[in-house]
């Protein structure tokens, strides 16, 4: 049904890389998404008042959230295709991680009420009917939530929405929630036994989670986390397919959402390139990235040095002084830019937390051992705070 309505729907649809066809996808998606769960929603509510099951109701009640998890998207991606202006040069894409925040923070709050309901319903626990009814609209609503879960996956990844990807692991966890539920009624029908205050209780958890993991993806977009590797991969492969380029560096890619990007990197030519080539390169980089992307580029030309006893030389002395003030801290990256009259260090530390409290210190010390090794080099210290236990 989707693939019908978006060759159907959406104009040049194959172009996936447009901001508008992105939005349109989106759209799109999250409309049936709000259509498919409100019709959940009002069948969960009937067959759970009819068979006075708690955990249906709160299913239901799941599924509610989800249409307005999905009509805040869609409110979403509408704010987030109005253009650039004068005060938001770069858009308005971040509006879409906006809205899904708030509607993650609802969802998470849905979650603890229906806990709380749940919990009384275990202390004062009610019998459940079960009918050919009840039954029906379980597995039904589970393979709506599969095919839901499909065509989110499906369409999230084609055009890069974490909104869309975020709503494809909720499907998921409705579908894993409903199923439990059905297999608490199968039990409690055949053995007498009453669990549908724990059933209960589980997609309630269910929701509480989906809602804090939300809550923790939106706030890491809207903090500035990196776009896909992809991107970075995609936006290196052009650069390198130039024969005149020998590396990339300092490549930074400012995710502004709908495929929206600025992108700045230094590139460094081959020996044999002359610094009027490398210009016509830069256009050409620039030229491409545009068409692979919706985005403003700066590229910044760089004779690195390419002596690797020099370079040697100089991590060593670095790692010598990050060993003395913090072990656990590390050179990520080292390379170092010439001019005319100076050469510019480019240092990247990763350490842990505790290295913020010797961060000036750290950097002291460094472009001291560096000016006394070379009154020519200028050390800049970038220090990149790394969590052991997030993946990076």
């Amino acid at each position: 049904m989707i693939k019908y309505l978006i060759t159907h729907l959406i104009r040049n649809y194959k172009n996936t890389s447009s901001p508008l066809v992105k939005q349109s996808y989106a759209t799109l998606c999250s409309t049936v998404g709000i259509i498919l769960n409100v019709l959940l929603f009002i069948f969960k509510i009937t067959v759970g008042a009819i068979s006075g099951s708690l955990s249906i109701i709160t299913d239901g009640v799941n599924n509610l959230t989800d249409a307005g998890s999905s009509l805040a998207a869609f409110l979403g991606f509408r704010l987030a295709s109005i253009g650039g202006g004068k005060n938001h040069p770069f858009g308005h894409g971040r509006y879409e991680w906006f809205m899904g925040f708030l509607s993650a923070l609802i969802v998470f709050i849905v979650g603890i009420i229906l806990a709380g309901n749940s919990v009384s319903s275990i202390i004062f626990p009610q019998k459940a009917e079960f009918s050919c009814t009840v039954l029906l609209v379980l597995v039904c609503s589970i393979f709506v939530k599969l095919y839901m879960y499909l065509y989110n996956r499906k369409y999230a990844f084609l055009i890069g929405s974490s909104a869309m990807k975020a709503t494809a692991m909720d499907s998921a966890s409705d579908m894993a929630a409903t199923t439990a539920i059905l297999f608490s009624l199968v039990f409690q029908h055949y053995t007498g036994i009453i669990v549908d205050g724990w059933c209960s209780l589980l997609v309630s958890i269910f929701i509480i989670v989906s809602g804090w993991k939300a809550i923790t993806e939106t706030v890491e977009r809207l903090l500035g986390q990196s776009p896909d590797q992809e991107v970075f991969k995609k936006v290196q492969k052009i650069v390198i397919s130039h024969k005149e380029i020998s590396t990339v560096d300092s490549l930074v890619i400012h995710d502004y959402g709908l495929g929206r990007y600025v992108i700045s990197m230094r590139i460094v030519g081959t020996k044999k390139a002359q610094y009027s080539e490398l210009i016509s390169v830069v256009n050409d980089i620039e030229y491409e990235l545009s068409l692979e992307f919706t985005c403003e580029t700066t590229i910044e030309i760089a004779y690195m040095e390419t002596d690797l006893k020099t370079i040697k030389k100089i991590q060593s002395i670095v790692e010598r002084v990050i060993l003395k003030i913090n072990p656990n801290a590390k050179v990520s990256r080292l390379n170092i830019q010439k001019s005319k009259d100076y050469s510019n260090v480019f240092i990247t530390i990763e350490g842990p937390d505790k290295l913020r409290r010797q961060e000036e210190e750290l950097s002291s010390v460094i472009k001291e051992q560096l000016y006394n090794l070379n009154t020519k080099y200028r050390g800049i210290i970038k220090l990149v705070i790394a969590h052991p236990n997030r993946e990076r």
